[in-house]
């Protein structure tokens, strides 16, 4: 897969013009709303990165424990096996943040697949220096506990928005009928099985190794090196 060099300065970008509007009325639900995903992927690749990102399969998925990930090569092609990479939003946190955050999420995630295309990633879900650096770059400040003075990096590391920064300016340029039209039903206060268990299963979400414990514990596969989820 060929793939042109990426800027490494976006502050030129001065001139933002906003896309045409878009009608989801003839749409299914999940026309709609992975047209959208598509869409916004789309717009900040182009205002963000100079449109230097390869596509990747754009999904929804509860992983426990994150609003979104990045994973390389999940997907092969099925006529030549030219693989792509996944970047996926939890669902449920849909309802709780706004649209702004959301799209912090997507290009939290779109800084992982620039690195593994271009930079020098560290082991599997660790937030590096490179890595950092670059989500300044875009505007988006990381930060272990989402707020100013966190650490910068780390195995998990999440972020907020510098105001008046590239990343808040792009996103003001959005339409507001391309945000996601769709977000997670609340599940309703229905008691949990699990929370009547004594143990609690653990899952790989790479190898799909399984591990037994407490419900508080977290636990890393040592053969994937990442952290397991609680099995849904």
């Amino acid at each position: 897969m060929t793939i042109a060099a990426a800027s490494e300065s976006c502050s030129s970008s001065n001139s933002i013009v906003a896309p045409a509007s878009v009608s989801y009325e003839t749409q299914s639900p999940t026309e709609a709303q992975y047209g959208a995903f598509a869409r916004i992927f789309g717009f900040l690749n182009d205002r963000l990165f100079s449109g230097a990102l390869p596509p990747v399969m754009l999904t929804f998925n509860r992983r426990n424990g994150t609003r979104g990930y990045f994973v390389s090569e999940r997907w092969a092609r099925h006529d030549d096996g030219e693989p792509f990479g996944e970047i996926a939003l939890n669902p449920d946190h849909l309802r709780e943040r706004t649209p702004k955050e959301t799209a912090s999420t997507i290009v939290h995630e779109m800084v992982h697949l620039w690195q593994h295309v271009y930079g020098e990633p560290s082991r599997s879900g660790y937030h590096n220096h490179e890595w950092a650096d670059r989500m300044v770059d875009v505007g988006l400040m990381p930060s272990d506990t989402g707020q100013p003075g966190g650490k910068r990096v780390g195995q998990r590391v999440t972020h907020y928005i510098i105001e008046g920064d590239l990343f808040d300016r792009v996103f003001d340029q959005l339409p507001a009928d391309w945000f996601l039209p769709f977000t997670a039903a609340p599940l309703g206060d229905v008691p949990s099985k699990r929370s009547a268990r004594a143990k609690t299963t653990f899952v790989c979400p790479d190898c799909g190794t399984k591990a037994w414990g407490k419900p508080d514990l977290r636990i890393a596969c040592v053969e994937c090196d990442v952290e397991m989820g609680v099995e849904s």
